[in-house]
């Protein structure tokens, strides 16, 4: 069994408070879970209305899996356009 983790840092343009904030991530978090089917919350920069650290998790039997996965991942938070992919660190325990 392999784990995929992933810490996703995110500049937020359009928020103007912590409530526009949190409408913006937890629209990106439920579409990430949707579409592919990970776990995924808010982990840090909490208390900041323009940042958002997510932590993703995904679990497999293959790394190619997981490398694809979470590159298509990177990819999907890159095209938002109300965020800013500032940094993305993927690890495959």
């Amino acid at each position: 069994m392999r784990i995929g983790v992933v810490r996703a840092e995110l500049r937020i343009y359009r928020s103007n408070s912590l409530k526009e904030k949190r409408k913006i991530v937890r629209s990106i978090i439920d579409k990430l879970k949707k579409r592919f089917n990970i776990s995924c919350a808010e982990i840090d920069d909490l208390e900041f209305w323009q940042r958002s650290t997510l932590g993703i998790a995904l679990v497999s039997n293959e790394n190619n899996l997981i490398n694809r996965q979470l590159s298509l991942i990177s990819e999907y938070l890159a095209s938002i356009p109300e965020v800013e992919l500032i940094h993305y660190n993927m690890e495959i325990i």
